[in-house]
C-alpha cells in the first residue's frame, strides 16, 4: 500500500530526475518511489549492520528488520567481513 507523501527536492535534482525519466521513458513518479525505496532498503541494511555490531540485536532480528532471508544477511555481514 502506497501512502502520498510530499517531499522539497534541489531544482538540480528535479531537472535530472525529469531528463533521466524522458530518456528512460519512465514515469517520473515511478522512478522517484524507486530511488526512494532503494535508499530506505539500504538504509535499513545499514541500521541493522550497526544494531548486529553493537550486539543490540541476533542475525535473525536485523534480517526480520530488513525483510530478508536469513541467509542473505549472513551474505551482507560476510560482503563486510563481520561474522
Amino acid at each position: 500500500m502506497s501512502n502520498p507523501t510530499t517531499i522539497r527536492l534541489y531544482d538540480e535534482d528535479i531537472v535530472f530526475l525529469t531528463d533521466y525519466s524522458q530518456q528512460e521513458k519512465i514515469e517520473k513518479t515511478k522512478l522517484m518511489k524507486e530511488i526512494l525505496h532503494d535508499g530506505i532498503k539500504k538504509l535499513k541494511i545499514e541500521t541493522a549492520l550497526k544494531e548486529y555490531q553493537q550486539g543490540s540485536k541476533t542475525i535473525r532480528e536485523c534480517a526480520e528488520l530488513c525483510r530478508i532471508d536469513y541467509r542473505d544477511f549472513l551474505n551482507e555481514l560476510a560482503q563486510r567481513n563481520m561474522v
